[in-house]
């Protein structure tokens, strides 16, 4: 099967990662499940492991609730 993993960082340039107190990638994955999608976290780190007969819809379905997920996050909650 395919696994993908999106790490949340703070500053990308500088690969500098959030305090881990913070507990970004949980809180993202709380906002995805709001949306239907069950992802988990491993840290900062978003793990999507698609079902490999997934189709293409689908997959653009799931993508975008990880993007929307992320920026509705950040948007209630400043990534300073």
């Amino acid at each position: 099967g395919m696994m993908v993993g999106v790490e949340l960082v703070a500053d990308r340039a500088a690969k500098r990662p959030f305090e881990a107190s913070r507990q970004i990638g949980p809180a993202v994955c709380r906002h995805a499940l709001r949306r239907g999608l069950m992802i988990r976290p491993l840290g900062d780190v978003v793990v999507l492991m698609p079902a490999p007969a997934m189709d293409d819809a689908t997959l653009e379905r799931m993508m975008s609730a990880v993007v929307a997920s992320v920026h509705e996050y950040f948007g209630d909650h400043p990534a300073v």
